[in-house]
Formats: C-alpha cells, sequence, structure tokens
C-alpha cells in the first residue's frame, strides 16, 4: 500500500480542529479521508513545536 502524502494546507486546517478537540479525531479524520492517528499526530507536532516559538536562542527556517 502507497502512503498518501498530504499537503501543508490539510494540515494546517486540521491541526486547528485536532487542538480545539470538537469534532472528535474520527470526525476529523472522515472527513479528510485520514487515519484518526495521523490527526493525533500532527496535533501533537503543533502542541510540542508552540514551545519553540518563544525561544529566541533557536533560529527559525522558513519552508514555506
Amino acid at each position: 500500500m502507497k502512503r498518501k502524502k498530504s499537503s501543508i494546507e490539510i494540515k494546517f486546517k486540521v491541526a486547528p480542529e485536532a487542538i480545539k478537540g470538537f469534532p472528535t479525531f474520527n470526525e476529523i479524520a472522515s472527513e479528510f479521508d485520514l487515519h484518526p492517528s495521523q490527526v493525533a499526530l500532527w496535533k501533537k507536532k503543533v502542541i510540542t513545536g508552540l514551545g519553540n516559538i518563544f525561544d529566541r536562542k533557536r533560529k527559525i527556517k522558513a519552508n514555506l
């Protein structure tokens, strides 16, 4: 089975929904044709990455 690559736009839509907690991971995953564990992983990455926003010593790389 080939892995599906999700665009950055989808991730920007999914992660905030997952952080809000409503709808559920399953509902979000169904809407965007993803696996619920993928939604949970993106939520975790966003939350853990937020701490780096306020770290002045860390240089931010723009990968846009």
